[in-house]
């Protein structure tokens, strides 16, 4: 069975232990200054500020210390979570409404407990990943969203495996009836190390 090449970017699907995810997200801001853009499955890290007081956004929202962030790429070492949505953005209805526009203000509704598990598309580039990859770490490549569905274009990058040091820790393959070990597969993947699980030793 041939695999569909069709990256969504890191799609929550359950979570360590247990538990389903529950859908639980929390706000954070894309300011202005930022001019990369940003689409729903997009991994994102912080940006070392937070809004200002009486800084209003999308509408008048309260962003006063709400943590800023930026898309995440493979050489960021600790990563916030996955953005699954954005506030509405009234002024525009249009498609671009539906991502972050690049040097735009805009509130990402982001997955960010460390022990989400994730679905994401190898890039089947230089060589696919196999059985004896799951346990180790690989890294995401950034890829390129689609401004006209708004979903992400990260993947994982199947030539960047390795035991330790990679930006996520394959868990196994996703499990359904439309995927199988081979080219453009979907892993189960968890973030290596999270901000919301990181002591940090020093300063953003």
């Amino acid at each position: 069975m041939a695999n569909t090449n069709r990256p969504q970017g890191a799609v929550p699907v359950g979570t360590l232990g247990s538990s389903n995810w529950n859908g639980k997200v929390n706000p954070y801001i894309f300011l202005t200054g930022d001019s990369t853009a940003c689409h729903i499955g997009d991994f994102v890290k912080l940006a070392g500020s937070s809004g200002t007081a009486g800084l209003a956004l999308v509408y008048g929202y309260d962003v006063e210390g709400m943590p800023s962030i930026a898309k995440a790429t493979a050489s960021d070492t600790t990563i916030v979570g996955a953005v699954v949505g954005f506030s509405p953005l009234y002024t525009d209805m249009n498609l671009s409404g539906i991502y972050r526009l690049a040097s735009t203000a805009r509130i990402a509704y982001v997955s960010d407990d460390p022990d989400t598990i994730y679905e994401m598309q190898e890039d089947s580039v230089g060589n696919n990943m196999d059985a004896d990859m799951v346990g180790l770490s690989t890294d995401i490549i950034t890829g390129t969203g689609s401004n006209t569905t708004g979903i992400s274009g990260q993947m994982l990058d199947s030539s960047d495996t390795g035991t330790a040091g990679g930006q996520m820790r394959i868990l196994g393959l996703s499990r359904r009836m439309d995927n199988a070990i081979g080219e453009f597969a979907k892993w189960l993947v968890k973030i290596n190390v999270s901000e919301g699980a990181y002591l940090a030793t020093t300063d953003i």
